[in-house]
């Protein structure tokens, strides 16, 4: 099964100018746990998350550090506060998102999303066609293909065919 088969086509967006609070109100009352935010082309230039909203209540980690001589050796990379930081104070949806956005195409793979999913710790992937951003996929929509029946999870018929053929192939190999 495909992306283009599970995935969520009316996407809802954000504008990286979104007050943050603006941006929580939305996730909590449509029910989402991640909203892509576009540039004036359409184009995604990050992602806001739960995540990346609960910052706003944590307490900032500050990293292990060592003070000698008046300076201070950091044990642990600084990076990670100034990150936190950049999203505790954070205004608008430009400043808390998560910029690096990690996407997939229509075609890809169930079980390729899924690896991605558990293997980089997120819950929706962006869906990336030839009009730009045309879907989602979430954790949910994964759940939900693995309960529908087996006749609705099957091969489409294009490769049902294609199989068969390798193995009519495979069958005259052996002869």
């Amino acid at each position: 099964m495909k992306a283009k088969n599970i995935m969520e086509k009316n996407i809802v967006t954000i504008s990286p100018d979104m007050p943050v609070k603006e941006v929580a109100k939305l996730l909590a009352e449509k029910d989402l746990t991640a909203v892509p935010v576009v540039d004036a082309k359409n184009d995604i230039i990050g992602i806001v998350s739960e995540a990346d909203l609960i910052y706003r209540v944590a307490h900032p980690h500050l990293p292990a550090h060592v003070e000698l001589l008046g300076g201070v050796i950091y044990l642990e990379n600084p990076f990670e506060l100034k990150q936190e930081m950049k999203k505790l104070t954070a205004i608008t949806a430009g400043q808390i998102m998560t910029d690096k956005v990690l996407t997939i195409t229509e075609d890809a793979d169930i079980e390729d999303i899924a690896t991605l999913m558990i293997e980089q710790d997120i819950n929706g992937v962006p869906v990336i066609g030839e009009e730009g951003l045309v879907g989602i996929v979430t954790r949910h929509d994964l759940v939900l293909a693995l309960a529908k029946p087996e006749s609705e999870t099957e091969p489409e018929e294009d490769e049902k065919d294609s199989d068969q053929e390798h193995e009519h192939e495979d069958d005259e190999d052996d002869d």
